[in-house]
């Protein structure tokens, strides 16, 4: 009723005519809600969930286990500290959750040096997204603050 078709139904009254604007309007009005919508849940889904495909003569190390802001932030810290000298190394964060907000903005500031994989390393297929085998070193954070230290280390024993 409101596309243009081959012209065999026509509006002949006003409130006709007047109907199918309004349903046009507001057809379009929630269209362009949902279109943004759909879009970042398409953009989400697939965010975390690639694949790592590494340059030649470069290395990556692989980091897990308890992934949050400060441990994050403090790797990033020790790991290309100015002692070191120069690293030209890629950091692949694998972790089996979303990340927030402000994790998110962190991998975002060392987008160059650090890319987020939505996984486990108890998966074969997750540990042959970030390329494990070919990996320079694999690292295990673990939890420095938790009540349990016994259960943390069964925990990262297993990872």
């Amino acid at each position: 009723m409101s596309t243009v078709g081959y012209g065999d139904v026509e509006l002949r009254t006003t409130l006709g005519r007047l109907f199918v604007i309004i349903f046009i309007f507001i057809g379009l009005g929630l269209f362009a809600n949902f279109v943004p919508e759909v879009v970042h849940i398409i953009i989400n889904r697939k965010r975390f969930d690639g694949s790592f495909t590494g340059v030649s003569g470069k290395t990556h190390v692989v980091v897990c286990g308890h992934i949050t802001l400060s441990s994050a932030s403090a790797f990033m810290k020790d790991f290309l500290h100015e002692d070191r000298g120069e690293v030209d190394v890629k950091v692949l964060f694998l972790g089996n959750f979303r990340p927030n907000q402000e994790l998110e903005a962190f991998f975002l500031r060392w987008f160059l040096k650090v890319t987020f994989y939505q996984g486990s390393v108890m998966q074969r297929r997750d540990m042959e997204r970030v390329k494990m085998h070919k990996a320079g070193a694999c690292l295990i954070i673990c939890d420095r603050f938790t009540s349990d230290q016994h259960k943390e280390d069964a925990a990262n024993l297993m990872r």
